[in-house]
């Protein structure tokens, strides 16, 4: 009689960070009111089935002008997964924003984007060697 392949109760940990991506230079220029690619801040991942992943990132939000808005979002593709950053200030703090998912099995691309949404000037992220902008992908293990 066949016996079934057993499971490994190991496969349930975390499996830890699945990709990162990060920048140490400035982006500017920012206007309009569409969302726009932030440059190096994407990450394409593969996901097993059944996992639970956390979507991070981090980023100095700045502007030129203090009159109006701007957002940083976590995206997979078009969809907003989250807001990380919200600033009407010509230079921000430092801005974080996370998401739990459980995306389906396969490749996924997650991104961070901005949106200049209201105000004069132009907005961009600020970022250096030790202050650098990131994305981060991590497995938090089987799920539920």
């Amino acid at each position: 009689m066949p016996v079934a392949p057993q499971t490994s109760p190991f496969s349930r940990l975390p499996a830890g960070v699945l990709g990162r991506a990060q920048i140490t230079g400035p982006l500017a220029g920012f206007s309009g009111a569409s969302v726009q690619d932030l440059a190096g801040l994407a990450v394409t991942v593969n996901v097993k089935p059944g996992r639970l992943v956390r979507v991070s990132g981090q980023c100095f939000v700045t502007r030129t002008v203090a009159d109006g808005f701007t957002q940083v979002l976590i995206n997979e593709g078009a969809n907003v997964l989250q807001n990380v950053a919200y600033s009407n200030l010509l230079y921000s703090y430092v801005q974080q924003g996370a998401v739990l998912l459980q995306p389906s099995g396969g490749s996924h691309t997650y991104k961070l984007t901005i949106q200049f949404q209201t105000g004069t000037g132009t907005t961009g992220i600020d970022a250096g060697p030790q202050y650098p902008a990131f994305i981060l992908v991590e497995d938090l293990g089987a799920y539920p």
